[in-house]
């Protein structure tokens, strides 16, 4: 063992003399051009045992390629440690063989985790079939053979969630390890030819040094990476693409009943039977047709708790397999709102019908999705194309009283469609794209009618052109939306809170209770250098006209928005002194409504580092001016709001050890003690052995704030309810994957959210634009304010004499959600799911409780659990 380590070094050595730094072929904008290479891949009429060992006879023609050089943390210097590969290929597969040689094998970092989870040493391929210099498919496989894919698009985006049927496996030896992947040709997209001319990267982590080496060195400033790939030949006379994947699935649920779940008089099914296909069928070569008919998403992991005091909607992220593969393809986003939000897919019906005092309800919390089909792929002109049909089902509410029972429709029949384009010219220097997006619903019931609208569309264009080997770009778009209605759905949406024409201070927006169709615009333009040298820099602006709204198929948080940006900061990607790399600058922003009211200034200063110790430290500060808020109100007055500063720093250990801690804090103040906010988390991720990972998350926050908006008390006076809120959030998150195999393992996930609310100091609304706090408000006397503790409400008496009654603010929120999942893939894409799900809620109108109170309250409270078992299984003809 000893001397096949002193061969390796030499050979190190050796190959360092050769060259201490690859050639560059010439610079552009500070980024190094490397030279093109070539590779030619080797036919065989045998293929290997894909068990990571490389002993097959198939590996013995040809010659093995290596001469990486580093990526990183040293662009351009020989690798730590040496590597090899060799390409095989057949009728109907591409075999890859790895030789990653290790002077130290007994710091090779052989960790297990989930698929997709980036883990200890890795080696793989990044092959882009297109061979259009953007988009590329990257099989990755780590020391512990678990596989990793992604797509590569654009600049530098990395779609994680794209899953192919392939196979890989790796082994460890004395000299290092060794991996084999083999890849079926139905799984890439490419021209039907007789010979191939892909682009290619392969590349290997050495984790415990966090160093990249690069068979064609992709350089750490560049903004793009296909572009840089180098080239893969020799692939002949191999037949189209013709993907043809069908996948059937059984699900059987479980749900005990309980109060939460059981209405009076109600009949109670607590066994559900499910089934349903999702499918994939290769159109062409690179066209590929997604298929679902009643899919199911039982073994997919409930959202965080989340108690929101502001007047946005919460947004969640898209966990769901059907919508998140290919979602770079409808990816269109607007200064932070976008066309197409998946979420709103089998969202809760929105319509909540009003209860007389002695009815209950159960209403769906989610709406079924009865099939979906997509359309996505790209063409050997350069034309992406993502077509996306959904159709959701009629769903009822139950309405229980003390000896009646009957249901209520509460949400209709919708079809959804997303369209989305773009054309590459000049190799993918210049993109043109658009998008549609329509949302039909099929309404029968007046009462719907008056709350919801009938049908909504939206549309937009986008180009983008990059300058100087992509280092500079220029960027623009433009959206329009349209949403038509009866005049009672559209006057609630025009007084909804992105929108609220009711303002009474907004001279330049007006409520029109005739309206049937509302249409608006937004767009945005950009320019901005994103790689290159060490200056770079974004000047962007952006708009939203009062009447855009993308929100029954898109999300948008602000509305009657100009928006003002810049950028610039200092990148430095070679090692000096105590840092591997760093970054420093600045950002500004501003905002204006269509009035030209000011409703958002800041500016932030940053910097973030990783050390040469592999620790990292980020942080920054930032001050948010004097603005007026036009949504605090709810549909009243724009309200002054005072200047604050934020500071947040987070410093974390290296990466490349089992134990690696993450610790966090934030602090906002005002200066004149109007808010106050403390936040500090701690994360844990820990190796306990190679196949056991934990990780765990605990947060605390502590906020005052004085102008915290509670309820309008008479909405045709338009009096506005405040008070003191002191805020206190404690969250923990504990996470657990166990594996027996890489294809067989279990994960427990289990979150705890606690929160508290207590109020003080209640005040209304008297001068909102006033500057000074005190002339803001009319803050009752204390002595004036009255609890009734057997309804728990206040009321006092205002200046006027008018008498103020209001429930009881106060709130104590718990909720506890856990998720205990065994996944099983017995077959390659076919996979058994054992699913335990458990959710209890606690809500309280007090807040005089202690944590640990609280605690113990939440796991007294009623529970709901969901048991289930899923069995899909794959097949390709």
């Amino acid at each position: 063992m000893k001397s096949k380590r002193i061969t390796i070094a030499v050979i190190i050595l050796i190959t360092s003399f050769s060259s201490i730094f690859a050639q560059v072929d010439t610079i552009i904008n500070g980024i190094n051009i490397y030279p093109k290479r070539h590779y030619s891949a080797i036919r065989t009429t045998s293929f290997p045992k894909i068990d990571g060992k490389l002993d097959d006879d198939c590996w013995n023609p040809g010659l093995w390629a290596g001469d990486f050089r580093q990526g990183s943390p040293i662009e351009g210097v020989p690798p730590t440690q040496l590597t090899k590969f060799k390409i095989l290929y057949d009728y109907g597969n591409i075999y890859i063989g790895f030789k990653c040689y290790d002077s130290e094998p007994g710091k090779i970092r052989r960790i297990y985790n989930l698929r997709d989870k980036y883990a200890g040493d890795i080696v793989g391929i990044a092959i882009d079939s297109y061979d259009d210099d953007k988009t590329a498919f990257e099989f990755n496989v780590t020391a512990a053979g678990q596989k990793i894919d992604t797509k590569l698009s654009g600049d530098r985006a990395f779609d994680i969630s794209w899953n192919a049927i392939w196979g890989a496996s790796s082994a460890v030896s004395d000299s290092g390890w060794t991996a084999e992947l083999k890849i079926p040709l139905s799984q890439l997209r490419y021209i039907d030819k007789k010979e191939q001319k892909w682009g290619m990267m392969i590349w290997r982590r050495l984790d415990r040094n966090q160093e990249d080496s690069f068979w064609q060195i992709i350089p750490k400033n560049a903004t793009s990476m296909v572009y840089l790939f180098g080239e893969l030949n020799g692939i002949i006379d191999i037949k189209p693409s013709r993907q043809l994947e069908i996948s059937p699935y059984l699900s059987l649920k479980y749900i005990p009943g309980n109060d939460l779940t059981r209405l009076p008089n109600e009949t109670y099914k607590p066994i559900n039977y499910g089934a349903g296909l999702d499918s994939k069928i290769g159109v062409s070569s690179n066209l590929i047709l997604d298929l679902s008919i009643n899919p199911d998403f039982g073994q997919v992991e409930a959202d965080p708790s989340v108690l929101n005091l502001t007047s946005y909607e919460t947004f969640f992220e898209e966990k769901r397999p059907f919508f998140l593969e290919g979602n770079d393809i409808f990816s269109f986003e607007l200064a932070g709102s976008q066309l197409f939000y998946s979420r709103r897919i089998g969202q809760a019906p929105k319509y909540r019908p009003l209860l007389n005092n002695n009815e209950r309800m159960n209403s769906p919390l989610q709406t079924t999705i009865l099939g979906a089909t997509k359309l996505t792929g790209k063409t050997s002109n350069g034309l992406s194309v993502g077509v996306m049909e959904i159709v959701t089902g009629l769903e009822t509410a139950s309405i229980s009283s003390a000896d009646t029972l009957y249901r209520r429709t509460v949400n209709p029949y919708t079809n959804y469609f997303v369209g989305r384009i773009k054309k590459e010219f000049n190799k993918a220097n210049t993109i043109f794209g658009g998008m549609f997006t329509s949302s039909n619903k099929i309404i029968h019931e007046n009462y719907l009618r008056e709350q919801l609208y009938t049908n909504s569309y939206s549309g937009g264009l986008d180009f983008i052109h990059y300058m100087k080997n992509k280092t500079y770009y220029v960027e623009s778009k433009v959206v329009l939306s349209n949403i038509n209605g009866s005049k009672d759905a559209l006057l609630g949406l025009e007084m909804e809170n992105i929108h609220r024409f009711q303002r009474p201070d907004a001279q330049h927006l007006n409520l029109d209770k005739s309206l049937t169709r509302m249409t608006g615009t937004g767009g945005s333009l950009s320019f901005g250098k994103k790689s290159g040298s060490k200056l770079r820099f974004d000047i962007n602006t952006s708009w939203m006209s009062p009447n855009l709204d993308l929100n029954d198929l898109g999300y948008i948080r602000l509305t009657d928005m100009i928006n003002q940006g810049a950028s610039l900061s200092y990148v430095s990607i070679v090692p000096k002194g105590i840092f591997r790399n760093f970054a420093l600058g600045m950002d500004q922003n501003a905002s204006w409504s269509f009035g030209k009211e000011l409703i958002d200034s800041r500016t932030k200063l940053f910097f973030n580092s990783q050390f040469t110790n592999m620790w990292n430290f980020n942080s920054y500060i930032r001050r948010s001016f004097s603005y007026y808020d036009p949504r605090v109100l709810r549909g009243g007055m724009a309200l002054m709001t005072n200047p604050y500063w934020t500071f947040y720093m987070n410093t974390s250990t290296s990466n490349a050890k089992d134990l690696q801690l993450i610790l966090s804090y934030q602090s906002d103040y005002n200066e004149d003690n109007l808010l106050t906010y403390n936040n500090i988390s701690a994360n844990l991720r820990w190796f306990p052995v190679k196949k056991i990972i934990l990780t765990g998350s605990v947060s605390y926050s502590d906020m005052a704030q004085k102008q915290q908006y509670i309820l309008n008390e008479k909405l045709i006076e338009m009096n506005y309810l405040f008070g003191d809120l002191r805020n206190k959030t404690f969250e923990f998150t504990l996470r657990a994957s166990v594996f027996f195999t890489n294809e067989l393992s279990v994960e427990y996930y289990a979150s705890t959210f606690l929160s508290t609310g207590d109020y003080s100091n209640f005040k209304k609304v008297f001068e909102p634009h006033a500057k000074d706090y005190e002339q803001r408000f009319y803050t009752y006397p204390v002595s004036d304010i009255i609890l009734n503790s057997s309804e728990n409400s206040y009321s006092a008496t205002d200046l006027n004499g008018e008498q103020l009654n209001f429930t009881n603010p106060d709130f104590n929120f718990g909720q506890f959600r856990s998720n205990l999942v065994l996944r099983w893939e017995y077959n390659p894409g076919s996979i058994l799911y054992l699913v335990w799900t458990h959710d209890q809620t606690n809500q309280l109108l007090t807040s005089q409780m202690s944590q640990s109170d609280n605690f113990s309250n939440l796991f007294g409270a009623l529970s709901k659990n969901v048991f289930m078992v899923k069995f899909n299984f794959w097949f390709t003809l």
